[in-house]
C-alpha cells in the first residue's frame, strides 16, 4: 500500500479524503432524515392520521394552486397526477404546489413532484413548489433536486414568480 501511495501527490490524496467525507456526511444526515421519517410514519399510523389524503386544485389567473397533505401512497399519488394531466391537455401548464401541510416527503412524494415538474414544462410551463417544510428541503438538497425545482417561501412569493414571467 505504501509504494501505491508513493506514487499519488498529496494533493489527490487530500482530494480523495475530502470526498470521501463529505459521501460520509451526506449519508449521516440522509440516515438521520429516514429516521426521523420512519419515527414520524409509525406514530401517525398508531393514530390513523396517515389514512385519508386530501388535495384541492384552484386556479388562480393562469396558475393552477395544488395544495397537498399526503404524497406517502404512489396509488393517491396517481389520482392526483391523472387530474394534472386532465388539466394540461386542457391548456394549464403552469403549477404551484403547496406544501404547508405536508407532514413528510418520501420517494412516492418526489416521484409526483419530478412527474407534475416534468409534464408542466414539456407543455411549455413550471412547477414552484411553496411552503417547503425544512425536512423536504434537506431531503431534495440530498437528492439533489433542490437545483432542479423552483422552490418559494410562500404561495404568493410563487404567484409573483409566474407574474414576473408574463
Amino acid at each position: 500500500m505504501l509504494f501505491a501511495t508513493k506514487f499519488i501527490p498529496k494533493t489527490n490524496l487530500f482530494q480523495i479524503f475530502n470526498v470521501y467525507r463529505d459521501r460520509e456526511n451526506t449519508k449521516r444526515t440522509f440516515i438521520k432524515l429516514f429516521q426521523r421519517t420512519e419515527r414520524l410514519k409509525t406514530s401517525q399510523s398508531e393514530t390513523g392520521n396517515i389514512t385519508a389524503m386530501t388535495y384541492t386544485i384552484q386556479q388562480h389567473d393562469e396558475v393552477q394552486l395544488l395544495e397537498v397533505d399526503n404524497l406517502v401512497n404512489e396509488f393517491d399519488n396517481r389520482t392526483i397526477l391523472r387530474e394534472v394531466i386532465d388539466l394540461i391537455e386542457s391548456g394549464a401548464n403552469r403549477f404551484i404546489i403547496d406544501l404547508k401541510n405536508l407532514k413528510f416527503l418520501n420517494s412516492a412524494g418526489l416521484n409526483f413532484l419530478i412527474s407534475v415538474l416534468t409534464r408542466s414544462r414539456n407543455a411549455g410551463g413550471d412547477t414552484v413548489i411553496a411552503n417547503v417544510s425544512e425536512e423536504a428541503s434537506q431531503l431534495l438538497v440530498i437528492t439533489k433536486l433542490k437545483q432542479v425545482f423552483t422552490t418559494a417561501k410562500s404561495v404568493d412569493e410563487a404567484k409573483d414568480y409566474f407574474a414576473e414571467l408574463a
